[in-house]
């Protein structure tokens, strides 16, 4: 599973969300959007409206959810984890 989170420097959600990761040791990359243009291009092309944090979960072959905001019920489904 990789995990891949597009977010700015002033979003309170984005480092909330990467706290909560962080305390339950996911692994995941992290990306300034505000930045980074490329990254930001690359945000708008998998679909991100411009809201943060917006999240791609990869798992193996072509599955993909994509997550927008700090959505903690749609992360615990996705991670298949009972944490949080």
């Amino acid at each position: 599973m990789k995990i891949t989170i597009y977010g700015t420097m002033t979003c309170s959600y984005c480092f909330a969300l990467k706290d909560w990761l962080d305390e339950m040791g996911v692994e995941y990359e992290y990306y300034f959007v505000d930045h980074d243009k490329k990254k930001a291009e690359e945000m708008a092309s998998l679909g991100g409206d411009g809201g943060v944090p917006f999240t791609v979960v990869e798992m193996g072959g072509e599955k993909m959810e994509k997550i927008l905001g700090f959505d903690r019920a749609k992360f615990m489904k996705v991670l298949g984890n009972d944490r949080g």
